[in-house]
C-alpha cells in the first residue's frame, strides 16, 4: 500500500503508514531522524507535533489506519515570516495546512477504494469456500473418530497411542478445519456466535496444544508446556478454541528458537484464567491495544516477519463474542537479538464461569 499511495498522492514528504519506523513511502528527510517521527507515533491522538528541528508531524487515523505526514515546515499562520525554517534544507519541506489537507484527502480516498475491492474479492472468496468448509468439518469428525476409537483414558492418552498415519490424519483434518474457521469469522465475524456448547477448557487447551507440538511446534523445534490444572466446564461457542489457536500459533511464530512456550491454566471463584508466556520481541505499552486491530503488526518484530497480523484481530473478536477478555503484559530484557527488543510476553485470557 505505501507504494501506491506514494505514487498517487505524490507527496514531497514522507508517510509513516500504521506506526512503522520501516514502512515509509519514501525515506525520512534531512535533518530528522526516526527519532523525531518516534514522538509522533508514540503520541494516542490525532494532530500536530513539532520536533526539535520544529518541523511538524501531522497525524490521523483513516479507516483504522494510522498515517503520518512527516517533516513538514508547516505555514500556520499564513503570514509573511510565518515558516520555521530559516535554512536553505527547510525549502523543500514547506507547505500549508491546505496542502496536508489534500494529501490526507487523496490518502482516504486511496484506502477506501482499496477496501472496496477487498471486500467485493473477500466475499466472492467466502462464497466459494462455503462448500469447502462442510466437507472439512465431515473429515475433521471423522478423524476424531479415528483417534477415540484408540485406547486410553483421556485424548491425550488416546492420542499417543495412535499410529502415525492416524495422528497425520487427525492433525491435518484439524488445522484444515481450523484454518477455514479462521477464514470464515475474518469475512463474517457473526461467525464467532455458532455452535454453543459446554467446554473443559483444560481438555480443549490439551488438544490445540497436542496438535500443535506435533505440527508448527515441532517443525520450528519448540514446544508448549501445559502447567497447573482446571477441570471447570464452561458454556461457549465453538468459537473459543480460535482464542487459545490464535494465541498459541502466535507463540510459536514469534518466540525465540529452542524455548518452551508455557500455557499456565488457573481458576478462582469467577474465572479460569490461561497465562500464554514467552521470550518474544517486545510489545511497547502504546502497542498494547493496537495489535488486536486488523492488519497490525507491532514495530520490534521486523517486517521480514512472518504473519498478516490478522490472527490477533481475529482472537479479539472470538473474545468479545464469548465475554472473554484478553489483556498483554510485556517485560523487556536488558539484551538486544538480531537487533530488535527482546521481552517476557504474557498473554492472559481471563473466562467467566458463569459463561454466555
Amino acid at each position: 500500500m505505501k507504494y501506491i499511495i506514494s505514487n498517487i498522492t505524490n507527496s514531497k514528504w514522507p508517510i509513516c503508514i500504521d506506526d512503522k519506523l520501516g514502512e515509509m513511502t519514501i525515506p525520512m528527510q534531512k535533518p530528522c531522524t526516526e527519532e523525531c517521527l518516534k514522538t509522533s507515533i508514540e503520541s494516542q491522538d490525532e494532530g500536530v507535533i513539532f520536533c526539535k528541528h520544529k518541523l511538524s508531524y501531522h497525524k490521523r487515523i483513516i479507516s483504522g489506519r494510522s498515517i503520518i505526514i512527516c517533516s513538514v515546515d508547516v505555514d500556520l499562520t499564513s503570514g509573511k515570516n510565518s515558516f520555521f525554517g530559516t535554512k536553505k534544507l527547510y525549502k523543500k519541506l514547506r507547505g500549508t495546512t491546505d496542502d496536508i489537507d489534500r494529501i490526507f484527502e487523496r490518502i482516504e480516498n486511496i484506502i477506501q477504494e482499496i477496501y472496496k475491492e477487498s471486500d467485493l474479492i473477500q466475499k466472492n472468496t467466502y462464497d466459494s469456500l462455503h462448500d469447502i468448509d462442510k466437507w472439512s468439518g465431515q473429515l475433521a469428525r471423522l478423524a476424531n473418530t479415528l483417534i477415540d476409537n484408540n485406547k486410553g483414558h483421556s485424548f491425550e492418552d488416546k492420542y499417543n497411542t495412535s499410529s502415525a498415519l492416524e495422528k497425520s490424519i487427525y492433525e491435518t483434518a484439524t488445522l484444515l478445519k481450523d484454518t477455514l474457521d479462521l477464514v470464515s469469522i475474518l469475512h463474517n465475524s457473526s461467525a464467532t456466535k455458532k455452535k454453543k456448547g459446554s467446554i473443559t477448557i483444560h481438555s480443549l487447551l490439551v488438544k490445540i496444544a497436542t496438535i500443535l507440538n506435533n505440527s508448527q511446534a515441532k517443525e520450528q523445534k519448540k514446544k508448549i508446556a501445559i502447567k497447573g490444572n482446571c477441570f471447570a466446564k464452561i458454556t461457549l461457542f465453538s468459537s473459543f478454541k480460535i482464542i487459545l489457536l490464535s494465541l498459541l500459533d502466535n507463540a510459536i511464530k514469534y518466540s525465540i528458537s529452542n524455548q518452551e512456550i508455557s500455557a499456565v491454566i488457573s481458576e478462582d471463584a469467577e474465572n479460569v484464567y490461561i497465562r500464554i508466556e514467552t521470550i518474544s520481541p517486545h510489545i511497547e505499552e502504546y502497542e498494547r491495544e493496537r495489535i488486536f486491530e486488523k492488519g497490525y503488526r507491532g514495530n520490534n518484530i521486523g517486517v521480514d516477519a512472518e504473519g498478516s497480523g490478522f490472527g490477533l484481530y481475529i482472537a479479539k473478536l472470538c473474545a468479545e463474542a464469548n465475554q472473554t477478555e484478553i489483556t498483554v503484559n510485556s517485560a523487556p530484557k536488558n539484551a538486544l537479538l538480531n537487533q530488535k527488543k527482546f521481552a517476557h510476553v504474557e498473554f492472559i485470557v481471563k473466562i467467566p464461569k458463569k459463561g454466555i
